[in-house]
């Protein structure tokens, strides 16, 4: 891995996609092959993560003062 990588993957987590790139393509029909000389196409990828906030709002009417039951939202 070279450059400026702010997400750090561990080995598992690029096997995982490595493992996956090869069987989607071989699926497709293409061969790997060990040496980079005998190689007719190279493929590189890039992971890109983006931060989303999941906000969740619950509605929670009640009847006065209760312990543990509520009406609603069982």
């Amino acid at each position: 891995m070279t450059g400026n990588n702010p997400t750090e993957l561990t080995d598992f987590q690029r096997d995982r996609i490595d493992a996956a790139l090869r069987a989607a393509l071989e699926a497709k029909g293409f061969t790997f092959v060990d040496k980079t000389a005998d190689a007719d196409l190279l493929l590189s990828w890039h992971l890109n993560l983006m931060d989303k906030t999941d906000v969740k709002t619950y509605n929670s009417p009640s009847y006065g003062a209760s312990v543990g039951y509520s009406r609603y939202n069982r």
